[in-house]
């Protein structure tokens, strides 16, 4: 019966008639404080309904009113003003350059040009070793998303600005490369990480994060374990709906979060395909992970990871090396060829890079530790001290 809009409005009313008498009786300026301070929440939740491009500007240029809009916010469980409202459209003829310019909201990235996006290409190459191909395309669909974002005006049903799906089998750097690409994207690089295998509600969890930080990226794990409820809300998600969070019973936007699906079911067949034969891609896909359709033609991008060729999996050795020693302040001038061929074939037959990190820790244990006794600051890595 509580839940009855017309049973909360009268309690409401009746609570407030209640509380103000009350102030009278006590202290009469407390009633007019009351009224003043009812009327601006009362305003506040008004624009943050109605009008959310003047909410955004108030909340980012207005040092007195942006902290009451936050505060607001937390109070009643909303997500705050990001880039982009509803508001009349200006006449064309009444248009000027700021006009045009405040329309044309592109999200809050760090990638904005081409050169922020060569950088981005060369660090990701040298951080995620043997799939050059893959960052190169996920890239290029990103500065697609946000040139393409930079022009659409005011319309805060948008969609996320880009959604990839990552496949293939643990320990292959799929996570990692979200990640990665997280940390370039917006400022301090926020990512929440969601595993369908847990036992949460995941569809809240994800409603959460994104109200919690709107300009982030998000990595939905396993997403071939989602439930259907889960599948089709996430459909109607890329479809540019926004959802409800429960908590609240407002609306909450995703236009400025990457999502990132992964699986870690086995992407032999579809990891050469490209996204150009996005028919037959979609058709791969779908049927491969057991996704719908309706799902996977919303995506960006679908990429396959597979264990890179030898000399790529050195690199990746090398790199694992080169970190561990790095802890400690230890550069390294040499690795003897014997070594990477050791460890390249535990990868190949391990299938995978997700026992090199600890295994590589464990054997250069001996070299770090005669390092630091002999107070060196660098290190060769031989057979004769390595795994000793």
């Amino acid at each position: 019966m509580l839940n009855n809009p017309l049973i909360k409005t009268l309690l409401l009313f009746v609570g407030a008639w209640f509380l103000l008498t009350l102030l009278k009786g006590l202290w009469p300026p407390l009633l007019w404080i009351a009224v003043i301070l009812s009327t601006a929440l009362a305003a506040t939740l008004w624009i943050l309904e109605y009008q959310r491009d003047l909410a955004f500007r108030l909340y980012m240029d207005n040092p007195v009113i942006g902290p009451f809009i936050e505060g607001v916010c937390k109070l009643t469980g909303r997500q705050v003003p990001i880039q982009g409202g509803q508001s009349e459209p200006v006449p064309p003829a009444a248009q000027t350059t700021a006009d045009l310019q405040d329309q044309r909201l592109a999200p809050p990235t760090k990638l904005t040009n081409d050169q922020d996006f060569i950088g981005a290409s060369q660090y990701l190459k040298k951080e995620v070793r043997g799939c050059d191909d893959v960052i190169d395309s996920l890239l290029d669909g990103l500065r697609n998303a946000i040139r393409l974002r930079g022009r659409v005006g005011r319309d805060l049903t948008l969609p996320p600005l880009a959604s990839f799906l990552l496949a293939g089998r643990e320990g292959l750097g799929k996570r990692y490369l979200a990640e990665r690409v997280a940390a370039m994207l917006y400022d301090q690089g926020p990512v929440t990480e969601i595993d369908l295998r847990d036992r949460y509600d995941h569809l809240q969890e994800l409603v959460s994060a994104a109200k919690r930080q709107p300009n982030q990226t998000l990595v939905i794990e396993n997403i071939d374990a989602a439930d259907e409820r889960f599948i089709d809300k996430l459909a109607n998600l890329l479809a540019g709906q926004e959802l409800m969070d429960a908590e609240s019973g407002t609306p909450v936007s995703f236009r400025n979060t990457v999502i990132f699906l992964v699986s870690h079911r086995p992407a032999d067949g579809f990891e050469n395909v490209t996204n150009s034969q996005r028919t037959m891609m979609a058709g791969m896909v779908s049927e491969t992970l057991g996704l719908p359709p309706v799902l996977v033609n919303y995506l960006h991008g679908y990429y396959g990871f597979t264990l890179p060729a030898m000399m790529e999996q050195a690199q990746v050795v090398t790199l694992l090396i080169e970190r561990e020693c790095a802890k400690y302040d230890l550069t390294v001038q040499r690795i003897d060829a014997e070594i990477l061929a050791r460890e390249v074939k535990a990868i190949s037959d391990h299938g995978a890079f997700d026992i090199a990190p600890g295994r590589i820790a464990q054997r250069l244990k001996s070299v770090i530790s005669d390092a630091i006794g002999d107070q060196t600051h660098s290190v060769s890595v031989t057979q004769d001290n390595y795994g000793r």
